[in-house]
């Protein structure tokens, strides 16, 4: 993985964007794109086995990830499995304004716990060699040219967690830099918004 994504960044001036309703989210510029990299922070009242097992579940992504129409959990073309406990492969399809082609954006997905399992960090990336379950695709999507990021699911203790998510995504074509920018910012707080109220929902159902 590249190392100029993280949400404690080194290297990265990032800047505030919007902090509002306790979701904080920042942008930064990368060297040698003009595609931003953007940061979010929030805190949720849920333990963090509920926040990560919200983020690892691949087929239910698009209900909260801004611009996403469709997300799927796939098999490993190595393993041909679905998933293991720290490892799993999600491909999902971003709804782009027409005339330009939707991204399709194939991401291995890897856990990796710590501080005695109170935090837990899960580290993203584009797939390369390209998916096989792509090709299929292709005639209505364009592939997403690279993606990457962290999400950090911290415990503030046994009933309330801390989520930071930084990424950065330079989909090729023709999409310009200023639409992208721009949606990433907005996407990040409203991702974040309904990522919350999912892992409210889900803590409320497991209650039940």
């Amino acid at each position: 993985m590249m190392n100029f994504i993280t949400p404690y960044p080194h290297g990265l001036d990032w800047q505030l964007h919007k902090n509002k309703s306790d979701i904080a989210v920042h942008w930064a510029k990368v060297k040698n794109s003009p595609f931003k990299a953007v940061r979010g922070e929030m805190t949720v009242a849920a333990p963090i086995d509920q926040c990560v097992n919200s983020l690892k579940n691949g087929d239910t992504l698009q209900e909260w990830i801004d611009g996403c129409i469709l997300s799927t959990l796939l098999l490993n073309d190595s393993t041909k499995e679905k998933n293991t406990d720290n490892q799993f492969i999600a491909q999902l399809i971003y709804a782009v304004p027409w005339p330009l082609k939707n991204v399709i954006s194939t991401e291995l997905n890897t856990l990796s716990w710590s501080n005695k399992g109170k935090q837990a960090h899960l580290h993203y990336q584009t797939v390369t060699p390209q998916h096989s379950s792509e090709k299929q695709h292709l005639k209505k999507c364009q592939s997403m040219k690279h993606t990457e990021g962290i999400w950090i699911i911290e415990a503030i203790d046994e009933k309330n967690s801390r989520i930071s998510h930084a990424g950065f995504a330079d989909p090729g074509g023709k999409i310009p830099a200023s639409l992208l920018n721009s949606s990433a910012l907005s996407g990040q707080e409203s991702s974040f918004i309904a990522l919350r109220k999912h892992i409210h929902h889900e803590v409320g159902l497991s209650i039940l």
